[in-house]
């Protein structure tokens, strides 16, 4: 707690010292406008925090003072020379962060949701859920399987040769399982019949196109010469529009079928490879033919299994990231302290995006495919590897996503509907309770709140706490009704009497400067009173 503070007089040849001493409980600063008394605020903020601040420095030059140290209770003196130097914006950054000091424009009185402190809790809260909810668990343990699907491919790939990103290129498990049941067959013969099949196909395209051709020959033949029959001529012109349109249908289906056989092509030519390669070290080693056999049976086996994997992982990839993710939550209430408590919507989407965020997490990224799983295995295969699967990692990023569905409630009410007002005495309050044991700073704590609840509400505040408290105001309530123990009259102008100690009441001759600044003087006072009492 500071008992005083000590200034020099820059225009005194003696050295002459201006003392200020405050009260272990509550001290009012107030004093005319531009009087100083926010630039002694500043002062004594500032210096519990082992700083003082530019802007205070050259306020108090301008009107030949300079600061020299704060003596504490305790008798423990604070030196100029042992405080560090900030400027005006480092100086509101440290008051914003700090719990001990309300100002003016403090953001706390007009959007607690930018508190870093309340963002920590709403990610607590957040996290909490996030262990409780069964959707997320089945989220991540999906996420899991994908990872380690992707995991067991980059080994096959490194183990096998097999550029298994090539797999993705079928679509189905039957195609996958019926190419793998031809590994026994040579790929020379399996490409002979495709070609066989393509063949065949580019026939019925031939003959289709050579019926065109004569129908249309057919059709320019004028057999009006001989007869006009109409109906004949809509007719036959409908057949060739039928035949035609077949003609090109039949066109699409060729070369929808083209690229189809090359896939399966390209895939056996991969696989048969692999096997081959694996067959001929049997064959070297001596194995017997029992034994290639057996391994011939476990290769299909694997094969198989490897087949449904890629089923299951583009599937798997497919529900992930081309529809919204819906978490549900408990729609209960959690307090985090007696002031503030936080509740969230029963159900939450996680979109695309934000899915491919927590793929980030546990793989390497694929640059701008991330839409396309082969360009993920790809990767990983390029990479070499997968990363941790890290749990608090992957719930940390659903966190983040979920925090601007977190509702901040103020003693059960909405704080987003809040007027500023309540928003002002809300973040006052946030403040009051973090601020225990703590020597506490209010400037102009009554900004946007009006006189009732001044005295209804912040007035309580006031007097329950126990701890050092310095106040500047203009408000009548807060000054007066605290009951403080020292009020400081700030008036820089006044060359005698720049900083100097006040007492409430009356004197024997003048009206006290509490009357004088708060009340607008007694004759004012009085006057109002006369009014709300409805007296002339």
């Amino acid at each position: 707690m500071i008992k005083q503070i000590i200034f020099r007089r820059t225009t005194s040849l003696s050295d002459e010292l201006l003392t200020i001493n405050f009260s272990d409980k509550i001290n009012i600063i107030i004093g005319p406008k531009g009087g100083g008394k926010s630039t002694l605020f500043d002062l004594l903020a500032s210096i519990t925090n082992g700083y003082i601040s530019k802007n205070v420095i050259s306020a108090l030059k301008e009107f030949n003072l300079e600061f020299l140290r704060a003596i504490k209770f305790n008798n423990e003196t604070i030196n100029v020379t042992q405080l560090g130097k900030k400027t005006e914006k480092e100086k509101i950054t440290d008051f914003s962060e700090r719990d001990d000091v309300i100002f003016q424009d403090d953001p706390i009185k007009k959007n607690i949701n930018n508190r870093e402190d309340i963002n920590k809790e709403k990610t607590q809260f957040i996290l909490n859920l996030i262990d409780q909810s069964t959707t997320v668990e089945k989220l991540i343990e999906k996420i899991r399987v994908f990872y380690n699907g992707m995991e067991m491919m980059m080994q096959m790939n490194q183990q096998s040769k097999i550029n298994w990103t090539n797999s993705f290129q079928i679509k189905t498990i039957s195609d996958k399982i019926g190419l793998i049941n031809k590994l026994n067959y040579d790929p020379i013969d399996i490409n002979q019949k495709i070609s066989n099949d393509q063949r065949n196909l580019i026939k019925i395209i031939d003959n289709s196109s050579a019926q065109i051709n004569q129908l249309k020959k057919f059709q320019q033949f004028n057999f009006n010469n001989v007869i006009i029959d109409h109906t004949f001529n809509e007719q036959l012109n409908k057949d060739l529009e039928t035949l035609i349109e077949n003609h090109e249908k039949l066109l699409l289906r060729l070369r929808s079928r083209e690229l189809y056989v090359k896939k399966i092509s390209k895939m056996i030519t991969i696989f048969q490879s692999s096997y081959k390669k694996v067959i001929d070290e049997i064959k070297k080693n001596d194995f017997n033919i029992q034994g290639l056999k057996t391994y011939e049976k476990e290769s299909q086996d694997y094969f198989k299994k490897m087949a449904s994997t890629i089923v299951n992982q583009e599937k798997l990839f497919e529900e992930l990231i081309n529809q919204d993710v819906v978490l549900n939550f408990d729609n209960e209430i959690v307090d985090n302290n007696s002031l503030l408590s936080y509740k969230i919507a029963p159900k939450v989407n996680l979109n695309q995006e934000q899915i491919i965020e927590i793929f980030k997490i546990v793989l390497p990224t694929p640059g701008s495919s991330i839409s396309d799983i082969s360009k993920w295995l790809s990767n990983l295969i390029k990479k070499g590897g997968v990363k941790d699967f890290d749990v608090k990692r992957i719930s940390k990023s659903i966190s983040k996503n979920l925090l601007e569905h977190v509702q901040v409630l103020a003693e059960g009410k909405d704080y987003n509907t809040m007027s500023l007002g309540q928003k002002s005495i809300y973040g006052i309050k946030y403040k009051f309770n973090r601020s225990i044991d703590k020597i506490l700073f209010l400037d102009q704590p009554e900004d946007n709140l009006d006189n009732f609840t001044i005295s209804q509400e912040m007035l309580n505040l006031l007097l329950n706490k126990e701890q050092q408290t310095f106040i500047v105001t203009h408000n009548a309530n807060i000054g007066i009704l605290t009951n403080p123990g020292k009020v400081i009259v700030a008036d820089l102008n006044n060359g005698e009497e720049q900083y100097y100690e006040a007492i409430i009441a009356k004197d024997a001759n003048n009206e006290s400067a509490s009357a004088h600044y708060l009340e607008g003087g007694v004759q004012s006072l009085e006057a109002r009173y006369k009014k709300i009492k409805g007296e002339r």
